[in-house]
């Protein structure tokens, strides 16, 4: 079984008498002993049937012994086996005859990094009971899975939003799901995270750090753009990240003058680029400073800074700054001063 298929199950009050969550993510292995926890036990009746041991420090006789004992003021027992990579292997034997003929009453979940399916017990747990193995989410499954949890706290996130909320908390699910849930705090009554919600919630200095350099590059003010870049740079921002943020200002930018040349209205374009009220009046008047075609020849720039990035071995911050240079065009020179000593 998926761990999506899991959630579904336990939504329909479906569960199983074994489990057996093994694999590296450590985030996602908790959620799913807690979603089984929270479908199986309330938290009335939790106090009184409720076990935790581990692999470490248990025996089959105690495992066995609390599986076989009648649930008070509950249909159920839960208990839970984590470590249990560390069960040594005499127990786990131990365990064997129960594991194929459970309690009816009771819900056993074995749970821990690693499963060697080349001893009997694990072996006989995967015929025997429900396995998931849970591995890290690859880069392009981390977007769905936020929108998952947010749907989940009842609210719709923006492309706009998770793309920042990547970029500033990274893939650690554990950080992203405790952002997603500050974020539903502050937004409250919306019903949406949009980008401006998680640059105020989550983002720190740097980040918006970062959305004053696309906002002086959307103004065409290149040295106060080379300042931002310096600064940023000095404080350990990595270029790819600053290169995606520009990019990314330069994609609304289109999108936004599309949208205004087949006769949009401004409230119009604010709802479909998303950008919240407080900001759109400053990025309206960037607009005013660029056309289309310009916009077009700024993502082929964009694409030979990312390239150049990837593979020509050039100093970052010189390249990032000729960028900066192209794109604003503004007649003004750059002065030695900020020039990158990256």
């Amino acid at each position: 079984m998926k761990y999506n298929e899991l959630i579904k199950e336990l939504d329909k009050g479906r569960f199983s008498n074994i489990y057996l969550f093994y694999g590296v993510d450590n985030y996602l292995r908790d959620d799913a002993v807690k979603r089984v926890t929270d479908a199986v036990l309330s938290n009335s009746n939790r106090d009184f049937n409720y076990d935790l041991l581990y692999g470490s420090s248990t025996t089959a006789e105690e495992v066995i012994g609390i599986a076989q004992t009648v649930p008070v003021f509950s249909p159920w027992r839960l208990i839970i086996v984590k470590e249990v990579d560390q069960l040594p292997d005499k127990e786990s034997e131990a365990l064997l005859s129960y594991i194929s003929n459970p309690s009816p009453s009771t819900c056993l979940i074995f749970a821990g990094e690693k499963a060697d399916m080349r001893k009997r017990f694990f072996s006989t747990l995967k015929e025997k009971a429900l396995v998931i193995q849970f591995y890290h989410l690859f880069e392009g499954q981390i977007a769905g899975w936020i929108k998952f949890r947010a749907k989940e706290l009842g609210f719709k996130i923006s492309d706009e939003a998770i793309e920042i909320l990547k970029e500033e908390v990274g893939n650690s699910l554990g950080t992203l799901d405790n952002e997603i849930l500050k974020l539903s705090i502050y937004a409250a009554g919306k019903g949406i995270i949009e980008e401006g919600d998680v640059i105020e919630v989550v983002g720190d200095s740097r980040t918006h750090t970062i959305f004053n350099l696309t906002e002086a590059i959307g103004e065409r003010k290149v040295e106060g753009a080379i300042k931002i870049l310096k600064k940023i740079m000095d404080e350990g921002e990595e270029p790819p990240k600053i290169l995606n943020m520009i990019a990314r200002q330069i994609r609304l930018l289109h999108r936004a003058l599309e949208l205004k040349e087949a006769g949009f209205s401004r409230d119009e374009i604010k709802v479909r680029i998303g950008i919240l009220a407080r900001f759109f009046g400053a990025f309206m008047g960037q607009l005013q400073k660029h056309n289309l075609e310009e916009l077009m020849n700024a993502f082929k720039r964009l694409q030979r800074a990312d390239l150049d990035l990837k593979t020509s071995g050039k100093d970052r911050g010189k390249i990032l700054e000729s960028l900066i240079l192209d794109l604003c065009r503004s007649g003004i020179p750059l002065q030695g001063q900020f020039i990158s000593q990256h």
